[in-house]
This record gives C-alpha cells, structure tokens and sequence, in this order.
C-alpha cells in the first residue's frame, strides 16, 4: 500500500495536492501525472458504461462491480 505522503514524495509533490486528487478537487494536469507516475492505464467510456450498473446499487459498489468486469 502507498500511503498519499509517500506517493507525494516519490513525485516531488505535495500530500495535500495528492489528497485533493483523491477528493475530486485536485486539477487534471495532478490527476494525469499521477496516474503517470503508478503506470495506470486509464480507460474512457461514455457515461451511460457506468449509469446502467447502477441500478439499486451505491455508486462505489456499482464502480466496484464494473471494474470486475473489465
């Protein structure tokens, strides 16, 4: 597990910068070099992808079950 301080070190960034990502308030120019810096691949889709799985479900469950899916 990489804690948000340690993934801020290893960037030469900030922790709050790293934990504003999280939160949805950091910029995209931080989202992308993050997920340059863990050599993710990230995966567009159009928004109606994710809205059909989330009948009767919370959102991070149905997030949860489509990333299984992929």
């Amino acid at each position: 597990n990489l804690s948000q301080a340690d993934l801020a070190k290893m960037m030469n960034m900030r922790q709050p910068t790293i934990s504003d990502v999280e939160s949805g308030k950091g910029t995209l120019d931080s989202f992308f070099k993050i997920v340059q810096a863990l050599k993710l691949n990230l995966e567009l889709s159009s928004p109606g992808t994710l809205k059909s799985k989330l009948s009767g479900k919370s959102k991070v469950r149905a997030v949860l079950s489509y990333l299984d899916e992929v």
